[in-house]
């Protein structure tokens, strides 16, 4: 994202983001699910994970208000239906509201399109920054046009704009626009006049029009998280894993005698031999005292420690013997005592069933949960990561 060079102010304003769902899409499409969220709720969670201070939902859609309800998020029902064709003017229509019911009101206001998944908390943040700056009072996204452009002037033959003079066309996208609440009944005119243009990227543009983008949409979101997910483990010089949960499902087959079992995926131990021959040390840390654990490690040619309570100590005598700093070490887990360990790494992961507190800790989740392929998603990254630190070219 490549925005204007502004001084920014020491405070900003606050910031109020409203979700605008209005416009040419079929509202039906906010209620799809796209990665195991609807696309409503997943612009709800990078709002809220922004710095927003307040964040709602304008609409004049008495379905789409009351879906957004049950997302626990404030609503504006506009009584005027909006049948316009244009994101602007749907925009335009629910700022008008917004200026009669709250007329008091100051600070920033950011629309949000909830159709555009690829935008996150950091492209909203970014947005609110240049409209925060002194002398700007409206911003509006934009995108590229990569494609050839030619003039088409009534009276003359077509005409390709060639070289550097295409490069001064861009593309208004409506996903975010932005302007000061005390601006709210001059925004057309801001918006079409004065506007400071958010340079998106093609990706982050990218709206949902039809149920066929949902597939679209999510190959770029396993996209954008499979190179954030290599940039993040690029510098790692030590896997260890917990064993419970990570290596299994979490559950235990109690025999009549009293012995136990567990359940592993094949296709776990496959990468992590794939990742051992690359390498990558890799330790095996279980509060487990079960001699499975010890027989799973020999047979992947694992280094393995047992029985160990506190986890942390040993986990740093780990890194040392092994001499990874405290940044180049990766630690899996799955409960509420991997959080030390996870707390002291520099890439703590949770497999995608873990604890809420466990997976409040990471700094990557995995989708897969532990047992069933969750390590040989992780395994198939590191490998990756590895590949790309070996060939600059590729990095």
């Amino acid at each position: 994202m490549n925005f204007p060079s502004h001084g920014t102010n020491s405070a900003s304003p606050p910031l109020t983001l409203y979700i605008v769902p209005d416009g040419p899409r079929d509202p039906a499409l906010l209620r799809a699910s796209l990665a195991g969220r609807s696309l409503l709720a997943r612009c709800l969670d990078h709002c809220k994970g922004s710095n927003a201070a307040r964040v709602l939902v304008g609409t004049s859609d008495s379905e789409t208000a009351q879906f957004a309800r049950t997302l626990d998020v404030e609503v504006i029902l506009r009584a005027r239906p909006i049948t316009t064709s244009s994101r602007r003017d749907a925009v335009l229509a629910m700022l008008d509201t917004m200026r009669e019911l709250e007329p008091a009101e100051t600070g920033l206001v950011l629309t949000i399109d909830p159709f555009a998944p690829i935008v996150t908390p950091r492209h909203i943040n970014a947005a609110a920054e240049v409209l925060a700056t002194g002398g700007v009072r409206a911003v509006t996204s934009v995108a590229r046009i990569d494609e050839r452009i030619w003039s088409a002037a009534e009276g003359r033959d077509p005409r390709a704009i060639e070289g550097s003079a295409a490069d001064q066309f861009v593309r208004e996208t409506g996903v975010i626009y932005g302007v000061h609440h005390a601006d709210l009944a001059r925004a057309s005119e801001l918006f079409s006049h004065h506007p400071t243009l958010l340079d998106l990227t093609r990706e982050v543009s990218f709206v949902v029009s039809t149920p066929t983008d949902l597939a679209t949409a999510a190959a770029m979101l396993d996209a954008d998280r499979t190179r954030d997910a290599i940039a993040l483990l690029k510098d790692i010089k030590l896997l260890v894993l917990d064993f419970d949960g990570v290596f299994t499902d979490n559950r235990v087959l109690v025999m009549q005698d009293g012995t136990e079992g567990v359940l592993c995926s094949r296709g776990d131990g496959m990468g992590l031999e794939m990742l051992r021959k690359s390498g990558l040390p890799i330790f095996v840390l279980s509060k487990e005292q079960n001699p499975v654990v010890a027989a799973r490690c020999r047979k992947l040619k694992l280094d393995w420690s047992q029985g160990v309570d506190d986890k942390l100590p040993e986990l740093k005598r780990i890194a040392e013997r092994a001499g990874a700093m405290r940044h180049q070490v990766a630690y899996v887990g799955n409960d509420t005592n991997d959080l030390g360990p996870m707390g002291w790494v520099g890439v703590p992961i949770a497999v995608g069933d873990a604890h809420p507190d466990a997976l409040a800790a990471a700094r990557l989740v995995l989708t897969k949960a532990g047992g069933f392929g969750a390590l040989r998603e992780l395994c198939d990254l590191l490998i990756e990561a590895r590949r790309m630190n070996s060939d600059p070219k590729l990095a």
